[in-house]
Formats: structure tokens, C-alpha cells, sequence
């Protein structure tokens, strides 16, 4: 039952430490706000957000080792080699899944162009959303695959 406690260990620091972390973060980016305006302006809900996230990457290291996770590939990461049409595959889809939506929201009118865009914005919020989104499935995929599900295998039978 190791596994088992790992990940409820994880899960309860995560959330709880999230939701404990996030009151600090705030008041620090408040007291910082004629450093950073932007940041000291940011709703609090992005503050919870990013305290989720970072006590998400800072127990990801443990709970691996708690799990017994020693290779990479025991983390849900193998060789890229071979693997570039299923990417290639989820980045279109993802894109079109993306561009559907975005479509749908235009449509009903929930969401508008922004008036006075330029194609530097554009292309560079494209290049901004491509890397935070491999960025994202990175962690992903470690977190998910190879910390829950690899700790839930080894818990239960999964054909």
C-alpha cells in the first residue's frame, strides 16, 4: 500500500499547501508592486493556480522516488525516435480541437476579435501558446502517466 499512501500524501500537500501558499504568494506580489504592477494586479484565483503548480513540480521528484520510479521511461517518457507521427497527429488535433472551439465561441458571439491586431501579435502569441503547450504535455505526461497511473498500476491490475 505504499503507492497508495504516496499519492494521497501528494495529493493532500498539493492542494492543501496550494491553497496555504497561495495568501503568501499574493501579499508578496503586493508588497512588490512598484516593482512589478502587472504581477500585483493579477487576480488571486492565478495566485492558486501557480501555487498548485509549483508544489506540483516540487513533490513530483519525491513521489517518483516513492513510487519506485527509476528510469524515464517508468515516468512515461520513451524515446522520441519513432514516435513523430503520433505527435505530429496530437498537435493537429489539438489544433483543430482549439480552432473549433475558438470558431464555436465567434459564432454565438461569446468572444470577439481584438480589434487593431497586428501579425507580429499574432504569430507571436501562436509561438508563446506552441511552447507553453509542450511545456505542459512535458509535465503532463510525467505527472499523470508516470506518477498517478504508474503509482495506480502498481496498486491495482490494469490490463
Amino acid at each position: 500500500m505504499r503507492p497508495l499512501r504516496a499519492l494521497v500524501i501528494y495529493v493532500i500537500v498539493v492542494f492543501l499547501g496550494g491553497a496555504l501558499l497561495a495568501p503568501w504568494l499574493w501579499h508578496l506580489a503586493q508588497m512588490a508592486a512598484t516593482i512589478f504592477p502587472r504581477i500585483a494586479n493579477t487576480p488571486f484565483h492565478r495566485f492558486e493556480d501557480r501555487a498548485f503548480l509549483i508544489l506540483a513540480l516540487a513533490g513530483l521528484w519525491p513521489l517518483l522516488r516513492a513510487l519506485g520510479v527509476t528510469s524515464l521511461r517508468e515516468a512515461g517518457l520513451v524515446s522520441p525516435r519513432g514516435q513523430w507521427n503520433r505527435i505530429g497527429g496530437g498537435w493537429w488535433l489539438g489544433c483543430v480541437i482549439i480552432a473549433v472551439d475558438a470558431g464555436a465561441a465567434m459564432l454565438w458571439s461569446s468572444r470577439t476579435l481584438a480589434p487593431g491586431l497586428t501579425a507580429h501579435k499574432i504569430v507571436g502569441t501562436i509561438f508563446s501558446a506552441a511552447g507553453t503547450a509542450v511545456a505542459v504535455a512535458f509535465i503532463e505526461e510525467i505527472l499523470f502517466r508516470g506518477g498517478i497511473f504508474g503509482g495506480l498500476r502498481k496498486l491495482f491490475y490494469w490490463p
